[in-house]
């Protein structure tokens, strides 16, 4: 029925993060100190400021599984010890760390140097702490860990975010120890500018997937995803997605969709499947759905941004992240995102090894869907590890999503 029509300035962010990788290698060659960063990335802009080149591992392993790279780094974690149910970013990270260089040559597109010190978060995600702990036993390197409390209310969120910046605090006095580097306080506001701008331009673009037909999909937003996990902050990101917003503006003048003879407007929650993620775009669009939402995709990047206080900036942001929401904050938020796209139906995305993130997903479907009174399903699969992945599971109830949403245009008729 329909087809895929992907954004062409989406692409900028595949091309930003190739180039982050290299300028990565080439700042290590040089002799500069290199972070790895396990958990927020907002903890970036502290580390950019002071000329530190970093690598944020999640997005490491979520770029290595978007280019079928992930396989045998997987594989050589399993033989070490890391069980399948362990977090696959985490296999595949480690599984990078454990490769023959021979190995790495030949399967990996980027040779990512090793760490000389570690920042990690904890936040919604205790496994990250582990995770950290064993890469500082691995390369005896020293690590600095963030405590994100949960936030269970709004209320608590002014102490919470007062709590962060003292250790925010704490974190700049071990870089610079670390580094012997010293703060810069002017570079630091502007990277907060820079982030801020680059917000606005992607907020602006977001608010224009409410169009019928909307002018991009998640997954346009998915590809480019290279402006935030490598170029935040820099001037690349507010570029891409400015450009970005001008072909979408474009697109709505023209009443052009990003999935032709679009039929069914579909939100998505939880992570992407990063191995199928072409594949499951053409799978929708062939079916006239248009996946126009996603909490994940709106809900990771920095929002609250303000040059004149950047530790609140980066703290408010670490505190307030949805995935750090209780419950009935993340209900309600996916619900709004339903009425404001409006949706036609719900796919929730369990990712089979983060219990983090999807421990509760089937009440927030089942809470979701009773509210709004659209139809919704639940996919098994994973944001790594192909084999979690079944393409006859997903037809079946991406099948029976699409007639359930016939069945009540019909009844409604």
């Amino acid at each position: 029925m329909g087809q895929t029509n992907p954004l062409r300035s989406a692409r900028l962010g595949s091309q930003a993060t190739d180039q982050f990788y290299e300028d990565l290698r080439q700042a290590a060659k040089k002799g500069d100190p290199v972070c790895w960063i396990l958990g927020a990335l907002i903890t970036t802009p502290m580390v950019t400021s002071m000329g530190i080149p970093w690598v944020f591992a999640d997005a490491l392993a979520a770029h290595l599984a978007a280019r079928h790279q992930q396989k045998r780094p997987e594989e050589v974690a399993e033989e070490k010890g890391y069980l399948r149910e362990t977090c696959s970013y985490t296999r595949i990270h480690m599984g990078c760390t454990l490769l023959s260089e021979e190995d790495r040559s030949k399967v990996l597109d980027w040779q990512v140097p090793n760490p000389d010190f570690v920042i990690i978060t904890d936040g919604c995600c205790s496994e990250w702490v582990e995770w950290g702990d064993d890469v500082r036993k691995r390369f005896k390197v020293p690590i600095f860990t963030l405590h994100v409390p949960f936030l269970w209310n709004d209320k608590d969120r002014d102490e919470a975010t007062d709590y962060v910046v003292g250790q925010l605090k704490e974190m700049n006095t071990f870089l610079e120890d670390t580094t012997h580097r010293r703060q810069d306080p002017a570079k630091l506001a502007e990277i907060i500018n820079m982030g801020r701008q680059a917000q606005d331009m992607r907020a602006a673009g977001q608010q224009l997937c409410r169009n019928i037909p909307s002018p991009a999909t998640i997954f346009d937003w998915a590809t480019a995803l290279g402006a935030v996990f490598n170029s935040w902050g820099k001037p690349q990101s507010v570029e891409i997605y400015k450009s970005m917003k001008q072909e979408m503006e474009e697109r709505v003048a023209r009443k052009e969709g990003a999935v032709t003879g679009e039929k069914y407007r579909l939100a998505w929650d939880g992570m992407i499947v990063w191995p199928e993620f072409g594949p499951l775009s053409k799978k929708l669009a062939s079916r006239g759905a248009n996946v126009v939402t996603s909490a994940y995709m709106w809900g990771f990047f920095p929002t609250l941004m303000d040059p004149n206080d950047p530790l609140k900036s980066i703290a408010w942001n670490m505190v307030d992240v949805w995935a750090n929401r209780n419950l009935d904050w993340q209900i309600n938020h996916v619900a709004q995102l339903c009425e404001d796209y409006k949706v036609d139906g719900l796919i929730c995305h369990a990712h089979y090894t983060c219990r983090a993130l999807c421990g509760q997903q089937l009440e927030l479907m089942d809470a979701v869907s009773r509210r709004l009174d659209i139809p919704a399903i639940f996919i098994e699969a994973d944001v790594g590890d192909e084999s979690f992945y079944s393409e006859a599971q997903v037809d079946t109830r991406l099948q029976a999503l699409l007639e359930m949403i016939d069945a009540k245009r019909k009844r409604r008729a």
